[in-house]
């Protein structure tokens, strides 16, 4: 696997400390931060972890690590912490996108018209 080689500057390992002191947040958001801050290989760490002691110490794998690590040195700190959002259907498709997606959702509306939504699923209706 690439090696991907996390250097923080001292903004931002003071953001990703005090995002990971703080309990306001997802899971997964302070796991990265945690994270990076443990694979920090810049001027302002005192001390590296490996990535097998990160994995042990906070349970995941170490895959989740390499992922982390490769999303931060590609697409940067915001999408690695918040991910990306959503999928952007592009220009050309759209029109025919819509389309479709209509038309499968008018086929299913006609095909649920005897069936009542309830919380957890749907039943027939009585």
């Amino acid at each position: 696997m690439k090696r991907y080689v996390v250097t923080l500057t001292e903004e931002e390992r003071e953001a990703l400390g005090a995002l990971a002191s703080r309990g306001k947040h997802r899971s997964q958001r302070i796991l990265n931060a945690l994270i990076l801050l443990g694979c920090d290989a810049g001027d302002f760490q005192t001390e590296r972890s490996t990535n097998e002691e990160i994995a042990r110490v906070l349970s995941i794998s170490m895959r989740k690590i390499d992922r982390a690590k490769k999303r931060f040195v590609i697409d940067g700190l915001d999408i690695c912490l918040n991910g990306r959002k959503g999928w952007v259907i592009p220009p050309e498709h759209n029109s025919s996108f819509a389309t479709h997606a209509s038309s499968y959702l008018g086929s299913i509306g006609n095909s649920m018209s005897d069936t009542t939504l309830v919380a957890g699923g749907s039943r027939p209706a009585r």
